[in-house]
């Protein structure tokens, strides 16, 4: 069929990422050639682009009827379930994707996204070591080495990430999202310099980024910079008023600096963001003990405890709080609890070697 003018021009405005102009000139095409598969494939793509999903999966679904086995339908519709958050549908579409078609590497990688995006980090690495067998290094897409980097930091090999990072970063050095995850890296390997220099990195490319100032105050109170971290997680709190994880970064800052009425007022802010976050509420414990506020305290360690039980220093803290409170037996099964989760726990293991003699047998 030969292709007329509308299909070039959407092709070429799809190229340009002129999305609108594009979905436009793919309608005509698809109203006047309505078995033209490739034309409803690429108005799938440009509202994909245009972040209109359930319209994109009517596109895919048209194609399906006409042809169950095309390849390209069925990865783009698994696209658009996974951006509608859709994933184990998206992940029916790219099986069948592959089944078809194993060599499809396009199918194997969104496969790999959209495991990642569900933190199985085990079957998305077996995707992406599928795509490395596939595509030569030069012929990979930016979206590879991000999406293998954010990856391997899930399953904490943040080395690996930052060498995916960088290779993505030799192909498009203005990648803001790269930068981004690679400054991640980079804090999570304690390389606080190289950390900061990527976040001010992505600042320079992409000033809309929500939470830039919130991850370059985090990088300044590891460095123990905590009034520069405190200005720019202000900055952050006045962007996300409604994000917890700024305030409660905010209240660790305050806490290290022993103001603990600070820290306490910005643990309850997070809460307030987040009732169900059983590290706020431990934190909010955590400050009121600093405060002699023992009764609370211990009704805040409680509340985090029921949300989160893998945690040694909750158990010490509560103990520590039951202590001021006279009741030494509860005390002892909270660090006996503690202890159960990290054997190794000096502090822990001091509490019990204490216990032990006046005399109160480890059961």
């Amino acid at each position: 069929m030969k292709e007329n003018d509308d299909f070039q021009r959407g092709k070429m405005l799809l190229m340009a990422k002129r999305y609108r102009d594009a979905l436009s000139c793919f309608s005509k095409v698809c109203r006047d050639e309505p078995f033209n598969q490739e034309a409803w494939y690429l108005k799938g793509l440009a509202l994909n682009y245009l972040q209109q999903y359930n319209e994109a999966l009517e596109c895919y679904n048209y194609i399906l009827q006409l042809n169950p086995d095309n390849v390209l339908a069925l990865v783009g519709k698994g696209c658009a379930l996974g951006n509608l958050e859709d994933y184990n549908a998206a992940l029916s579409c790219f099986e069948v994707a592959v089944e078809l078609k194993p060599e499809d590497s396009e199918a194997w990688l969104f496969r790999g996204i959209t495991y990642c995006s569900i933190d199985d980090h085990e079957r998305a690495q077996h995707c992406f070591e599928k795509v490395e067998r596939l595509v030569s290094d030069d012929e990979k897409p930016l979206s590879f080495w991000y999406w293998k980097g954010k990856n391997y930091i899930g399953m904490g090999l943040d080395n690996d990430a930052l060498t995916c990072f960088d290779k993505g970063l030799a192909i498009n050095p203005k990648d803001s999202y790269l930068w981004y995850e690679k400054g991640i890296a980079c804090y999570l390997l304690d390389r606080y310099d190289d950390s900061l220099a990527c976040f001010i990195k992505v600042h320079e490319l992409d000033q809309s980024c929500p939470d830039i100032w919130f991850r370059i105050g985090a990088v300044y109170a590891q460095m123990d910079e905590h009034e520069k971290a405190l200005e720019l997680y202000q900055k952050a709190a006045d962007r996300e008023p409604d994000n917890p994880y700024v305030w409660y970064y905010m209240g660790l800052t305050y806490y290290d600096m022993k103001q603990y009425e600070k820290a306490l007022s910005c643990f309850e802010k997070a809460i307030f963001c987040d009732p169900s976050d059983g590290h706020f509420c431990k934190w909010k414990a955590h400050a009121l003990y600093k405060l002699k506020r023992y009764s609370k305290a211990l009704y805040w360690f409680n509340k985090a405890t029921k949300s989160d039980h893998k945690e040694p220093d909750l158990w010490f803290g509560k103990g520590k709080t039951l202590e001021k409170l006279s009741k030494h037996k509860k005390a002892f099964k909270c660090f006996q609890k503690g202890l159960k989760l990290n054997p190794h726990d000096e502090k822990i293991l001091e509490k019990i070697k204490e216990y032990e003699k006046v005399g109160m047998e480890m059961k």
